[in-house]
């Protein structure tokens, strides 16, 4: 479902999934609907990078990010730009991409206020 960003039923499914009692199915729906380009998810995306461990669950909120991330989501996301022997490589290389699409974003906003 997560896979196919064009087909409105499933966005539809997703947004409802982001009220699942279990933590796993919100996780997946914000990952998914950020395929979209909806932020919808965006708060559930910061809790992964605020209390999960998981390299592969941590990349898909940076990456999640990447695409529909705010400036107030910045803090969450320069914690694993920052960190050197805590996380991988690849987790600090995402976590830099995504702080710079989230000041592109938020410059291109400025400039059509």
């Amino acid at each position: 479902m997560g896979e196919d960003d064009q087909c409105g039923v499933f966005h539809e499914a997703l947004l409802a999934a982001l009220n699942d009692p279990q933590v796993m199915v919100r996780r997946n729906a914000a990952l998914a609907l950020a395929r979209f380009g909806d932020a919808a998810g965006r708060a559930e995306m910061v809790r992964i990078l605020q209390a999960e461990r998981d390299e592969t669950q941590i990349w898909g909120a940076l990456r999640g990010l990447y695409v529909v991330g705010q400036p107030e989501d910045l803090a969450a996301v320069s914690e694993y730009q920052r960190q050197s022997g805590n996380v991988s490589t690849a987790i600090r290389a995402q976590a830099e991409y995504t702080v710079q699409a989230i000041r592109a974003r938020a410059d291109v906003e400025r400039l059509h206020e």
